[in-house]
């Protein structure tokens, strides 16, 4: 079983600390940079999402041995949170594929409905049914 405290602290082969000077923010593109910040965020909350998981059941044994208004409202937060993330985890993929899907501005569609019916007059309609 594992300890509270090694959940919050991790092990040093799990955890690999982000140091702030060496970070490489240079731009590749709009769709690489895309891409490559989905992925980075992805990344974060799927670990968060299992960090907590584990948060909520060391939490759950915690409250079960000492049952105490503090340790189920730490428990309760807990719950709350890894479900913010799961939300965030799902609006993060819902972002991603509207960013993908390709924009169409329904006053274009119907200016050029437009333009092609008033450039056909009746007459080249009448001429155009002969010929067949």
């Amino acid at each position: 079983m594992k300890d509270i405290v090694d959940i919050f602290e991790g092990n040093e082969e799990e955890i690999n600390e982000i140091e702030l000077d060496r970070i490489d923010v240079e731009s590749e593109g709009s769709n690489v940079d895309i891409f490559n910040d989905y992925s980075f965020v992805r990344e974060k909350l799927i670990k968060s999402i299992v960090r907590g998981s584990e948060i909520i059941d060391e939490a759950t044994r915690e409250t079960k041995t000492a049952p105490s208004p503090r340790a189920i409202e730490a428990a309760s937060g807990a719950v709350k949170t890894l479900t913010d993330v799961s939300k965030a985890l799902i609006d993060l993929h819902e972002k991603i594929r509207n960013i993908e899907r390709p924009k169409i501005n329904p006053e274009e569609s119907i200016t050029e409905n437009d333009e092609a019916i008033l450039k056909t007059t009746l007459s080249d309609l009448l001429s155009k049914i002969d010929e067949i």
